[in-house]
């Protein structure tokens, strides 16, 4: 085997001059996971700067036939002195850092807000490996607290910890533990404002519908951004009043001249004895169609019933009018006019999975050279995201959504750091004997550089087992 380590730009002169590949792991999904390398350098002492330069570094281990069989980068770093050994980790290291904070309000102790600061930077550090976030969390502070504890916590966070621990052994080597591309995906936090529309900043007013015949509809005018948007859901902040046993009904209509038109694009509804009396956002399931980027909206919202003093509904509006983008009108009962307030309102938009993973990749695959879509999904899933998870998570939870004939995606990243995707097999391809080694079903010996991760083999039992991970250790499979 041929082990290559280099830099982001080019092969480093090898100061070890022979690796013994101890271990290598793959597993799904993700492909390549984890490897161990180990050498047995002269003048180790003399070295010490030169060795753990090696940290982050990339690596390709080549089998005898020059084929790319594992690929990722160097995680971890232990040197070994007799019985002592020295180890340095990526593990614990961020040069980007967020905080996350409870703002206490001054007015009265039990008002809080969620923020969130923005990242902070260590420039040298994010030239040297890549980007690597990190989230924390203020419990109770001021956003300038907030802001000063993620520098504070990027100063530690950028300092590396060397760790000593006693070993069994008492000879001198140097270990490079590694971890495969995929795991760089956990580096990045993932947001995607795409597929929201809305207004979510509360005021002081709010709208009783359904109660007289000039209180009977009311709509908002929103505008589409870029890219356009697929329904989904839609969200309101509604209350009522005593226990109303129609419901309410939520539409989209086109734009019609300034005023909302008649053509119902999409609906849906909520029964009101659903609702808890006070202010709540409540979700409507509505169906799907495409919103023109650009184009005007109107959301209309009114009771199935008749209009009914003693029980109705109400809307929690804006009264600062925080919402630019368009007007909220109520129906007089014989035309729309404007009210100085804005509705309170989220409309989520969704995409096919397997679209969503490409932007995914385009945002946190700092390493990577691309997405192959083998198998597209045919599902559509929320595509608006807060600043909560990693790239890796976001992934995740879309290969477990699957795909629209019930099957399982897996994703792995291949030689040419590409994270390809397909539809998981379902016809075997391989056999496993009792020693559990593979062969082709023509007997062709198993070797890592196969399409082989995520297939089937059929035992010495007759049972069929999926190739999920598999191990290689001192060239033995395992």
């Amino acid at each position: 085997m041929q082990v290559i380590i280099k830099d982001r730009f080019s092969e480093l002169n090898p100061l070890v001059e022979k690796w013994k590949v101890k271990r290598l792991y793959w597993a799904l999904p993700g492909g390549c996971r984890e490897a161990e390398l180990e050498a047995q350098p002269k003048d180790i002492r003399d070295n010490l700067e030169q060795i753990l330069d090696g940290l982050g570094k990339s690596v390709d281990i080549l089998d005898d036939f020059g084929q790319n069989i594992w690929n990722g980068f160097v995680n971890e770093i232990e040197i070994q002195l007799g019985s002592t050994a020295m180890r340095v980790s990526l593990d614990q290291f961020a040069n980007r850092v967020a905080i996350r904070y409870v703002d206490l309000k001054p007015s009265v102790p039990w008002s809080k807000e969620d923020g969130i600061t923005n990242f902070v930077e260590d420039q040298v550090m994010v030239q040297r490996f890549g980007k690597k976030e990190w989230m924390g969390f203020l419990p109770n502070g001021t956003p300038g607290q907030a802001l000063n504890a993620a520098q504070t916590w990027l100063k530690e966070k950028t300092n590396f910890e060397k760790r000593l621990v006693l070993v069994e052994n008492d000879y001198n080597k140097v270990n490079y533990h590694l971890k495969g591309w995929w795991e760089t995906l956990d580096w990045i936090f993932y947001e995607q404002d795409a597929g929201f529309i809305g207004h979510l900043d509360e005021g002081k007013s709010f709208y009783a519908f359904g109660n007289t015949s000039t209180s009977t509809k009311i709509a908002q005018k929103f505008i589409v951004p870029a890219g356009g948007l697929l329904t989904r859901e839609i969200w309101l902040r509604i209350g009522k009043k005593l226990e109303p046993v129609d419901n309410v009904i939520l539409e989209i209509i086109a734009d019609s001249g300034g005023n909302p038109g008649t053509t119902v694009l999409v609906s849906g509804s909520v029964a009101g004895m659903v609702l808890t009396g006070g202010y709540n956002w409540i979700r409507f399931e509505v169906g799907q169609v495409a919103l023109t980027a650009g184009s005007f909206y109107w959301l209309v919202v009114r009771r199935s019933g008749a209009t009914n003093s003693g029980t109705y509904y109400m809307l929690a509006t804006d009264d600062a009018r925080g919402y630019a983008a368009g007007d909220l009108k109520t129906w007089s009962g014989t035309a729309w006019v404007v009210r100085n307030e804005d509705l309170n309102f989220a409309i989520l938009g969704s995409e096919e999975t397997t679209k969503q993973m490409e932007r995914v990749i385009g945002f946190g695959g700092q390493f990577l050279n691309g997405i192959q879509i083998r198998d597209a999904s045919g599902l559509d899933y929320l595509l608006w995201r807060e600043l909560k998870l990693t790239c890796r998570e976001e992934l995740m939870n879309l290969l477990q959504v699957g795909t629209v004939d019930g099957s399982k995606l897996d994703a792995m990243v291949d030689a040419e750091r590409n994270l390809v995707v397909w539809r998981r097999k379902e016809v075997a391809e391989w056999k496993m004997d009792s020693r559990g080694k593979l062969r082709t079903l023509v007997g062709a010996e198993w070797n890592p550089g196969m399409d082989w991760l995520g297939g089937l083999a059929e035992t010495e039992f007759g049972e069929v087992v999926r190739l999920e991970n598999r191990e290689l250790k001192n060239k033995t499979y395992i």
